[in-house]
């Protein structure tokens, strides 16, 4: 048996790895802890990350057997999507509101490797979904807006565990502002002298907007250390950013430099 984690435990956020070594003796020792916990604490499914390991695996109870279902994945689903009230131990006192399918049928691997498949409906759709996200690194509050989000972090004492804003993105959002005007201004300038200095400044303003991406850069890099366990961060793809700002900036140097 093994301790149940509980969020702000930052492993839960982590993504688990694929398991590819079925031969591998640990696999059937973690399967074994898995199986144990969930009935010791009477749960009808658990995914691994749940008790601190970071592998594909969930034991899900059908008809009084505990299965163990390896490298799961939601292979179709049907049915009209509708909102469903969800709990769960590694979130306790918490009931939040997502948005399920009421039919699924999930691919995965038995304890040899062979690839099986099986059809769920209702709660037990309703679990295995939330299972699945917790194997990604999904918890529950990641299916809220922004605005949700901070009130359920504030409401439940979570504030400090992982931020709902990022600095990073007020500066970004800053220069998206600055390019906006100077987008603009450029084209006002073509009509009157008022705005002309952006013109005759263009290499200035050029240089001025690269150092502000630079920073954003630089600072997006930091957080992304800072705070590496949160999903928020993990996915943050700071030089696709970087490079899809970087293009109208080049394009108004351009622009100013041929007017």
């Amino acid at each position: 048996m093994a301790e149940i984690l509980t969020y702000p435990d930052t492993t839960l956020l982590q993504i688990s790895g694929y398991v590819r070594h079925f031969d591998d003796p640990g696999l059937k020792e973690l399967v074994d802890r898995m199986i144990a916990t969930a009935k010791e604490h009477n749960l009808k499914a658990l995914s691994a990350i749940q008790i601190g390991v970071a592998r594909r695996v969930i034991v899900f109870e059908k008809d009084g057997e505990y299965i163990p279902l390896v490298n799961p994945t939601i292979f179709a689903h049907s049915g009209e999507p509708f909102i469903s009230s969800e709990s769960d131990e590694s979130l306790p006192g918490a009931t939040i509101d997502v948005k399920r399918f009421p039919k699924i049928k999930i691919m995965y691997q038995d304890m040899e490797g062979n690839d099986r498949f099986m059809e769920l409906d209702g709660e037990d759709a309703v679990l295995m979904q939330r299972k699945i996200d917790m194997i990604f690194g999904g918890m529950l509050f990641d299916k809220l807006n922004k605005k949700e989000l901070k009130k359920f972090f504030k409401e439940y004492g979570f504030v400090d565990a992982c931020p709902t804003y990022f600095v990073k993105d007020r500066i970004l959002a800053a220069l998206r502002f600055f390019l906006v005007l100077h987008a603009v201004a450029l084209v006002i300038a073509l009509f009157s002298d008022l705005t002309r200095f952006v013109i005759e400044h263009g290499g200035a303003l050029f240089a001025l907007e690269t150092a502000w991406l630079l920073f954003y850069a630089a600072y997006a890099r930091y957080e992304t250390k800072k705070y590496k366990n949160c999903t928020s961060c993990q996915n943050a793809n700071i030089i696709g950013t970087v490079g899809l700002y970087f293009v109208p900036i080049a394009l108004f140097w351009l622009v100013s430099s041929f007017l």
